[in-house]
C-alpha cells in the first residue's frame, strides 16, 4: 500500500521508488460481512486458485508469474478490528464461519482514513482489466505503521514510515498538514506517541530498524541512515505542534 501511495502523490522530480511487497493486507469491516451471503469471501477467493496458509487461518497465499517470468508466492492476510465484547486477548475474529481474521490494533484507522483508488493491470491470465478499492490515505497509512512498529517491531514498517514522509508529495509539511485535523482522535495520538519513543535518537528501535532495513555497507553508513530516520520524524511532529 506505501508504493501506490507514494507512486500517486509524488512530486515529478522525485525518482524514489518504494521496494513494493508481496504481502498484502486486507481490512475487513465485521459490519459490512455476515452469515447469510451468498458465497462467503473464502468461497470465492478459492474458486481463482487461492489457497489457506499451513497453520495460519487468517492467511491465503497463491503463487503467481510475473512479467519477468518468475513465480512469487503472494501473501494475503485478512485482519479486522479487535471485538470489544471479548477484549484484545482474542487474536482472532470469526467473521463468517470459514474465515477468522487476524485482530489488528489501530484497525480502526484504516476505516476511517481512506480513499477510492483505482488500478488497470494485467490479470495472471494476461487479461487487462480495471478494479477500484479502497486504500489507506496519508493519515491512514502512517497511523496504522505507527501503532504497528510499537507492536510488531518490524524493519519494513520503519521503512514505510520514513518512506512516506520523505517522498509523499512535498515531504514532511503535506503530510503533516493532512493529519492535524485528527490530531484529537486517540489512536493517531497513540501512533505519534510511538514514533516519537521510537525515533528518539540514533540508537532507538524505530531508528535502527530502519537503517537496517537500508543495507548499509558500514557502520558510518547506518548511523547515516538511522540520523535520517530521526530527522525526519522529528520534523514531522514539530510541525504538528505539541509532539515533539
Amino acid at each position: 500500500m506505501p508504493y501506490l501511495l507514494l507512486e500517486s502523490h509524488k512530486v515529478p522530480e522525485d525518482n524514489f521508488r518504494h521496494v513494493g511487497s508481496i504481502y498484502i493486507d486486507l481490512i475487513v469491516d465485521p459490519d459490512r460481512v455476515g452469515n447469510d451471503e451468498y458465497q462467503t469471501i473464502v468461497e470465492l477467493i478459492e474458486e481463482i486458485g487461492w489457497e489457506q496458509a499451513t497453520g495460519k487461518r487468517f492467511t491465503f497465499e497463491k503463487s503467481i508469474k510475473g512479467k519477468d517470468e518468475v513465480y512469487r508466492n503472494i501473501t494475503v492476510d485478512f485482519l479486522t478490528l479487535p471485538d470489544q465484547s471479548s477484549g484484545r486477548e482474542h487474536r482472532h475474529r470469526e467473521l463468517q464461519p470459514d474465515l477468522s481474521a487476524r485482530t489488528m490494533l489501530g484497525a480502526e484507522l484504516s476505516l476511517q482514513h481512506n480513499y477510492w483508488y483505482s488500478m488497470r493491470g494485467e490479470m495472471p491470465n494476461g487479461a487487462v482489466t480495471e478494479v477500484d478499492f479502497k486504500m489507506l490515505n496519508v493519515v491512514g497509512c502512517l497511523g496504522t505503521k505507527g501503532i504497528a512498529l510499537g507492536d510488531r517491531y518490524k524493519h519494513k514498517d520503519a521503512y514505510d514510515i520514513v518512506s512516506v514522509l520523505d517522498h509523499y508529495g512535498e515531504g514532511v509539511n503535506e503530510v503533516a498538514k493532512a493529519f492535524k485535523p485528527f490530531l484529537g482522535e486517540p489512536q493517531i495520538q497513540e501512533s505519534l506517541d510511538k514514533l516519537r519513543n521510537m525515533f528518539s535518537s540514533e540508537r532507538t528501535e524505530g531508528s535502527l530498524l530502519y537503517a537496517d532495513f537500508m543495507e548499509p555497507v558500514d557502520e558510518g553508513e547506518r548511523e547515516v541512515f538511522a540520523q535520517r530516520g530521526v530527522m525526519l520524524i522529528s520534523e514531522f511532529l514539530r510541525k504538528l505542534g505539541g509532539y515533539d
